[in-house]
């Protein structure tokens, strides 16, 4: 197989009969394999940002967010976990089929409206980096959603590499 597969859900496109929250992953899998397809081609990065070589003095704001409040989802650009970076693309799209489960689990959730804790997300400037809910805001994303709720624990940036 090459790197690239085969598009998720090849050939079945999106039934009326799919559950939404299976529709909602398909269509977001399908989009992210002609990204990262596209992307290859061009010789772009196709995997998410992630925030490197962070100084031992910020990690303890890292254990204390300073609370929830609603932060655009534009503004969330990356990761702080290299892992993730092989689970999706820089618009929290899934590449990875082996999030699939997980990915439906979130978005049957939320689109039952059941209550999801806020993701934790690490701020570098303007800019914003997940420590915890990758999968929620790739659902939120893939809903349309424009914000999210999130803990968030301002991160000091002198010395700091941020990916561009």
């Amino acid at each position: 197989m090459t790197a690239l597969g085969s598009p998720p859900m090849a050939g079945a496109g999106i039934s009326r009969h799919q559950h939404p929250a299976e529709q909602l992953y398909a269509q977001a899998a399908r989009r992210s394999w002609l990204a990262v397809a596209r992307e290859l081609l061009s010789g772009r990065p196709a995997r998410l940002p992630v925030l490197d070589a962070i100084p031992a003095k910020t990690l303890p704001a890292l254990q204390q967010p300073e609370g929830v409040q609603t932060v655009p989802l534009a503004a969330v650009v990356g990761s702080l976990e290299w892992a993730r970076s092989q689970d999706f693309d820089p618009a929290f799209r899934p590449i990875n089929p082996r999030l699939k489960a997980r990915w439906l689990g979130v978005a049957e959730r939320r689109q039952a409206g059941r209550w999801l804790p806020p993701v934790v997300l690490a701020q570098v400037g303007a800019q914003y980096y997940v420590v915890d809910g990758h999968h929620r805001v790739s659902v939120e994303r893939a809903l349309g959603s424009t914000t999210i709720q999130a803990c968030v624990a301002r991160l000091e940036t002198q010395g700091l590499e941020i990916p561009g």
